[in-house]
């Protein structure tokens, strides 16, 4: 009889272990529930000619996955960022502790090379420019100057492809290619007030 109690409180342990196991939904998809902890936030699709011949759906997401640092076009294969606008800034959501602002850096100093677009854990660069959206589509604009909604994808160094811009037309630069970056629910979302955070 103490064998039978022992095996019932035995199984009662482990059903009990069994159910207290949490459980995690979308652990092989996307989190889509991101926009509602960051109202506002949205992927970015990367369009270009080029896209026209490639299946797949193009993301703006950083070079490493989980940190600030350039931004590129990945394919769905990888999950990709969750992007957002708050007071004219543009800002990467990695999870619900991380949140980068999105930079404009010029890179070698000339006006004649475009600005590269990278996130990082502060605001840094001596632009001082605003991104908004316009429909789906991603502007940045300093002053009277803007990128109309272009910005090109350009090999950098060690060959991967980089997110850059021009504030003023200009001939589509060697080794580049145009695109422009879509937020495509952003069509059924209200801006987020402006609220402390």
């Amino acid at each position: 009889m103490l064998r039978l109690y022992a095996l019932a409180l035995w199984i009662s342990c482990l059903a009990a272990l069994v159910a207290a196991i949490p459980t995690f939904e979308h652990l092989t998809g996307w989190d889509d529930d991101m926009g509602s902890l960051v109202p506002g936030a949205a992927y970015v699709s990367v369009i270009g000619r080029r896209d026209a011949g490639f299946p797949k759906t193009r993301y703006l997401n950083v070079h490493d996955e989980g940190a600030p640092g350039n931004l590129t076009a990945t394919t769905e294969d990888r999950r990709p960022e969750w992007f957002y606008i708050r007071k004219n800034q543009l800002y990467q959501v990695i999870n619900s502790t991380a949140i980068y602002p999105v930079n404009i850096k010029n890179m070698t100093g000339t006006s004649d090379f475009p600005l590269q677009i990278l996130s990082g854990q502060k605001k840094t660069g001596n632009r001082y420019g605003s991104w908004r959206w316009q429909g789906s589509m991603l502007f940045y604009e300093e002053g009277k100057m803007s990128n109309s909604g272009l910005f090109y994808e350009c090999l950098i160094s060690g060959g991967r492809p980089g997110i850059f811009t021009f504030l003023q037309p200009t001939k589509t630069p060697d080794k580049c290619s145009p695109v422009t970056l879509h937020a495509f629910n952003k069509l059924f979302l209200k801006e987020q007030p402006d609220v402390p955070l």
